[in-house]
């Protein structure tokens, strides 16, 4: 990718943000992606004394302490690691280290085992050692009916108008309501939540922080590839799809429930939705107009469909047209001379 197309695309990505900015669900809450994207964390100030580091662990699925469960502490420098220990929790679920106390710019994490998941602490500098911090970890559960979606919204744009590639970045935010993690329920391994995408889409890629937080599942599906902890988690992709006509049919299937859907598209295409969407306002984007669109229809449907027209073709599709265009004229000329031949063939067996 360009340095441009790196710049447009943030400005996209910006545009989607403005367009969903009536609805509450389009905040983004602190970075993108958390260093501790494996799982979740959290630090809550209570007490340290010296050189000493105190991690408390508590499941917050049934709000008690974890006694007896091994903690790591991690010692980095220059995101290398440079040394590591275990500590058990006590009876408050209290696990203790002593960490060095000569100054540097060394950071250590915290983590536990639990339920087959790892769950991390935010780093903590050396120079910081007077905060203790607790690891909040989940029971985990493989029910879907935790898991919708808030808001997914999409703007398409053309990179190139003749190469018959719809190019889309895209913004979907899952909720879990739940004080379980999710760990999916598709039956494929590292898959846990399904992200929703049209047909013939290929190319996707992650515009987050972490490049490996969606795979590709063996039912061609994309799946982000980490445990969903409670609350919000927004899945920021681009990709790309591929028409073979002037016209493409924009359809998403949701495994979810689901609501706030919107798609922004070119002002120069066509498009036919019926009453299931509502025309909004027009957005001006790199000096080209967008027209922004949202779902009207409640979700107990499982998908949203409209129809897009007027696309530019790609070279090959004009190909492809062209040919078949020559293909009929050639049906009908043979035709004509068939039916020609035969009439006169008629008329001179009638006159003899």
């Amino acid at each position: 990718m360009t340095h441009i197309q790196k710049k447009r695309q943030k400005a996209w990505i910006g545009n989607i943000r403005y367009f969903s900015s009536s609805a509450r669900y389009w905040k983004v809450i602190g970075s993108i992606l958390l260093i501790g994207i494996l799982m979740g964390l959290s630090s809550n100030t209570l007490h340290a004394t010296g050189s000493t580091q105190l991690v408390k662990v508590v499941n917050m699925s049934t709000t008690q302490n974890i006694e007896s469960v091994e903690v790591i502490m991690q010692k980095f420098d220059s995101d290398i690691e440079i040394s590591r220990s275990e500590s058990l929790t006590d009876s408050l679920g209290i696990a203790t280290f002593e960490l060095e106390t000569a100054e540097s710019t060394s950071s250590y994490t915290f983590s536990v085992l639990h339920n087959g998941i790892r769950f991390f602490s935010d780093p903590i500098l050396e120079k910081n050692t007077d905060l203790q911090y607790t690891i909040q970890v989940y029971d985990s559960t493989n029910d879907p009916s935790i898991i919708s979606i808030t808001s997914d919204s999409a703007i398409v744009f053309l990179q190139n108008e003749n190469d018959g590639i719809l190019e889309v970045i895209q913004i979907t935010t899952f909720k879990n309501s739940s004080n379980y993690v999710f760990g999916g329920d598709s039956g494929i391994p590292n898959t846990v939540l399904e992200i929703p995408l049209p047909p013939m889409a290929f190319d996707v890629e992650s515009i987050q922080a972490n490049e490996s937080n969606f795979t590709l599942g063996e039912n061609r599906r994309i799946y982000t590839t980490f445990p969903a902890l409670p609350g919000s988690h927004e899945i920021i992709i681009s990709y790309k799809s591929l028409y073979t006509k002037d016209q493409y049919v924009w359809r998403k299937d949701y495994k979810y429930p689901f609501e706030n859907v919107r798609l922004s598209i070119p002002n120069t295409m066509t498009v036919e939705y019926g009453d299931t969407w509502e025309k909004g306002d027009i957005s001006i984007l790199n000096n080209q107009e967008y027209l922004n669109l949202a779902l009207i229809q409640d979700n107990s449907d499982v998908h949203a469909e409209l129809l897009l027209k007027q696309l530019p073709l790609s070279k090959g599709a004009e190909s492809k047209i062209l040919q078949s265009n020559l293909m009929n004229y050639g049906i009908w000329i043979t035709l004509f001379i068939v039916l020609v031949f035969s009439l006169q063939a008629l008329y001179f067996t009638r006159k003899d």
